[in-house]
């Protein structure tokens, strides 16, 4: 998540709620599904570090990671709590690497408030 943290202490642990987002922390659920919307699998978010945003400014990135074992479907339908679905193609996960990255707030050109 993007935002604005009380401390800028990088690779040190951060809350979603220190950037408005109290419903983004270690534990929220994380679930996959296919086109049809059927179950694929379920997470939870893990850690919750600081890192540096990649504007300038004010604003950093709290990074929650998980993982999972799905089976081959496309397109997949990620959704973070209830913030939303997210689709992404096979091809989209196997160009990066299986990586689905996902961003809850906002990156502003010039890097201000």
């Amino acid at each position: 998540m993007h935002g604005i943290f009380l401390h800028r202490d990088y690779g040190a642990p951060c809350k979603g709620a220190d950037a408005g987002y109290p419903d983004i922390r270690p534990g929220t659920a994380v679930t996959v599904r296919d086109g049809t919307g059927a179950l694929l699998g379920m997470a939870a978010l893990q850690g919750g570090t600081l890192r540096k945003g990649p504007l300038r400014g004010a604003d950093d990135d709290c990074v929650f990671k998980f993982s999972m074992i799905v089976p081959e479907r496309d397109p997949y339908r990620v959704e973070v709590g209830r913030r939303g679905v997210v689709r992404f193609s096979r091809s989209d996960l196997e160009r990066s690497n299986w990586k689905a990255d996902l961003t809850i707030g906002a990156y502003t050109m010039f890097g201000g408030i």
